[in-house]
């Protein structure tokens, strides 16, 4: 029955959620959109295969920024992975917990504290990097080399353009 409200409602998935392939007219066209609907399916995946490895992405983010500058304090690697202090300690409270990451004060300041990768927390690392890259491969599937560097390219152009 054409116009009838039951027409106007979109067709509903699981748990309330709008089925992933309706059109969203009304977004479809905003990168901020596209952005946040492949990193949302990114880091489902990413989530999926480093269960047995208790990470979750940004987690990875931090260990591998903190293993890249070692002994550098929360502050300037908040600013390398581009996060505000209210995401990095919470994050490093969970990695300090799982034994992955410990906080040792600085001899040049008492007040900071350098952070460095617990033995157990290098191993996690270590172990991860095969999954990284294997999901990596994955997300990228079907790009060409040169369009590889061109998403990256534009991505960092986004970013700077939204700092």
């Amino acid at each position: 029955m054409a116009g009838s409200s039951a027409e106007a409602r979109p067709v509903v998935a699981d748990a309330g959620e709008i089925a992933p392939d309706l059109p969203l007219r009304a977004l479809e066209d905003f990168i901020g959109f596209e952005l946040r609907r492949a990193y949302n399916a990114s880091a489902r995946k990413f989530v999926e295969i480093m269960s047995e490895l208790s990470l979750q992405p940004g987690q990875y983010s931090l260990m591998l920024a903190i293993e890249s500058v070692p002994g550098s304090t929360q502050s300037t690697v908040a600013r390398l992975l581009s996060v505000d202090r209210s995401t990095m300690v919470p994050l490093l409270n969970q990695l300090e917990r799982k034994g992955f990451v410990q906080r040792v004060r600085r001899a040049d300041d008492r007040r900071a504290h350098a952070l460095q990768l617990t033995a157990l927390g290098s191993s996690i690392l270590k172990q991860s990097r095969d999954l990284v890259e294997a999901h990596e491969r994955t997300i990228m599937r079907g790009f060409s080399a040169e369009e590889r560097n061109s998403l990256l390219s534009a991505l960092r152009r986004i970013g700077k353009n939204s700092a």
